[in-house]
Order: structure tokens, then C-alpha cells, then sequence
């Protein structure tokens, strides 16, 4: 029973995920591009605050939130931009890169990885909390996305880079079908690590963290770059990942 569940936590995370990918052209992205030229901070649905955009509430509230950068405003165009970006209550409009710090380095419900604000001349595009205990088995994760794409007509696209993390019983090794496992598992940084489902997964402290970014030498990159965003991990990429805690 529990490595079913396990398989159906798998299967709902994968599921908003491609979600979030397949909307993303009108729904999500962040970056600290140009766009409102003169504003600072949220510019968003009126009495949004960092706190719940991001942070769990209080109360225990399922949610689904996103901070969205400038720069995806004109691939969305101001018509998207404004009915689902800022006229949307669970979505906030990012004008300022020191939103996207705060929100990162504030985060404490558990460790958080990510590359900074900029990785690779691609600059943080999108950061969206999905927290909803409702669900069987509950789901909790935060995406981070680095750069931006541009969607054919009635369809979505992928950011360049997408880091993916959520508590490690939530997405534990054998929870995933044996096909869907690409590779043997190996170590970047003292945490197992291996290639499923199109992504690097891996394993460290009490997290899981997905990279998707493109062929496997990419998401190695990525991998090997990580650092904590909140303090709960290494500060720098030449420290190692530590150990996976694999009590649930």
C-alpha cells in the first residue's frame, strides 16, 4: 500500500507539472526584465502579499501561487498579461529581482535549492508554491524557472532550466516505475542521483530536486551548480550535498 501511494504521488506531482508547462505561456513565468520601467516590488492583485504568495498559510489553505517576472509580459502580451497575471488572485506580477530574493531566502518550510538570480546569462523567470494538503496523498513543491520561451499558437512551452523541490517522501526512488528510470544511480556532490522520467532527480537531506533543462550534460550543470537558497544546505557549489535523511 504505501509504495502505491508512493507511485500516485509521483504520478499527481508529474501531473502539475506538465500542468504548469502546458499553461505557462498565460499563467506562469517570472524575470527581472524591463517592462514597468519606475516599479518596485509586487505589481499585482491589490493587498497580495510576499508572504502568502509564496509561504504557506497560516490556516493550512491549499494553494496554488505564482511570482511571475516582467519578462514574460510581452510573450504573454498585455491582454494575458493583465486577465492572468494581474487579475488573478493566486498569481503576482514581479517588476523587482529583490522579490524573487526575499521569496527564495525566506522560505522555510524545507530546504530550497536553486542557481541564484541568474544562471547562465538566464535570469530567474518564475517561482510557484503548490501547496494543497486536500489531496491524497498531499502535494507540496516549489518550481523555480530560469529564462523564458516563446509557445507556438495553442500550445505551452518549457523554460530553459526548471528546478523542481518538495520533501522527500513525497517523491522517494521507489516510488517510480522501473521503466521510467533511465539510467543507474550515481553521485553528484555526495547525493544519489539519476536520470527519470526526462530529468535529473536527486536525493539530499530531506528533499527531493528535480532539474529539467535539456540534454543530460545540461542538467548535470545544473545539478552541480545548486546551491540553498534559505540556508538549509550548502551555500556554494564546491560543498557537498548532505546526507539523505530517509525517514517518512
Amino acid at each position: 500500500m504505501k509504495t502505491r501511494l508512493l507511485a500516485l504521488a509521483v504520478v499527481a506531482a508529474g501531473g502539475v507539472l506538465g500542468f504548469v508547462m502546458a499553461t505557462s505561456f498565460v499563467s506562469s513565468g517570472e524575470t527581472n526584465g524591463g517592462g514597468q520601467s519606475g516599479q518596485a516590488g509586487l505589481a499585482a492583485t491589490p493587498g497580495e502579499e510576499l508572504e502568502r504568495s509564496i509561504g504557506r498559510p497560516a490556516d493550512g489553505t491549499p494553494i496554488y501561487i505564482s511570482l511571475v517576472g516582467d519578462a514574460w509580459r510581452p510573450i504573454f502580451g498585455e491582454g494575458n498579461w493583465q486577465k492572468n497575471i494581474v487579475d488573478d488572485d493566486v498569481r503576482v506580477g514581479v517588476t523587482d529581482s529583490a522579490v524573487f530574493q526575499e521569496a527564495a531566502t525566506e522560505f522555510q518550510d524545507f530546504p530550497l535549492y536553486w542557481l541564484g538570480l541568474e544562471f547562465q546569462g538566464l535570469p530567474l523567470t518564475g517561482i510557484t508554491r503548490s501547496y494543497r494538503t486536500h489531496l491524497t496523498p498531499p502535494e507540496d513543491h516549489v518550481i523555480l524557472e530560469y529564462g523564458t520561451c516563446t509557445p507556438s499558437p495553442g500550445a505551452g512551452c518549457r523554460s530553459p532550466v526548471q528546478i523542481r523541490v518538495e520533501p522527500y517522501c513525497y517523491a522517494q526512488p521507489a516510488g517510480f516505475a522501473p521503466e521510467a528510470k533511465e539510467d543507474t544511480v550515481f553521485q553528484v556532490r555526495g547525493a544519489d542521483a539519476q536520470y527519470i522520467s526526462g530529468g535529473l532527480r536527486l536525493w539530499m537531506g530531506d528533499v527531493t530536486v528535480r532539474v529539467s533543462g535539456g540534454p543530460e550534460e545540461e542538467e548535470l550543470n545544473v545539478a552541480e551548480a545548486l546551491v540553498a537558497a534559505n540556508g538549509q544546505g550548502p551555500a556554494r557549489s564546491d560543498q557537498q550535498f548532505p546526507p539523505l535523511i530517509s525517514e517518512c
